[in-house]
């Protein structure tokens, strides 16, 4: 949160995930967070 919302991301990249080797789903539901902190941030920011 707090590097997004110094103003200083210009562009985030999310990349693909394999379903094999994501255990319980931990990489999926760390993507999610990171994007909704992301898009939530960047509402407030501008």
């Amino acid at each position: 949160k707090l590097i997004v919302s110094s103003g200083k991301v210009k562009m985030a990249d999310i990349a693909e995930i394999n379903p094999t080797f994501d255990v319980d789903s931990r990489s999926c539901k760390v993507a999610a967070r990171l994007l909704a902190t992301i898009v939530e941030q960047h509402l407030f920011v501008t």
